[in-house]
């Protein structure tokens, strides 16, 4: 069940990642230093922005890195929480 129930966090946010996606510019409206803050700033857009509009690719690939640490942490958690509730089981 916990396995399902972090499984369902990753759809919920696949789902809502084009609203996100969407209501991730609020940094390009307020200025970026005030923009990155608020709470509709994502890093999935402060990618796209560094990589496509600014050209800073270091800060991209950064953001990239991190993004895909928090993707295996999760995998991990997923599989750790399986393997020790399927260890209480037994």
């Amino acid at each position: 069940m916990i396995t399902g129930c972090i499984l369902s966090i990753g759809r919920i946010l696949g789902e809502s990642a084009a609203l996100l996606f969407t209501a991730g510019f609020a940094h390009a409206v307020n200025g970026i230093i005030e923009g990155l803050a608020a709470p509709g700033a994502t890093l999935s857009v402060a990618l796209y922005v560094y990589a496509k509009e600014q050209g800073e690719f270091g800060v991209a690939f950064a953001i990239a890195a991190i993004l895909m640490v928090l993707t295996v942490a999760i995998n991990f958690a997923t599989a750790f929480v399986q393997k020790l509730f399927a260890a209480r089981r037994s």
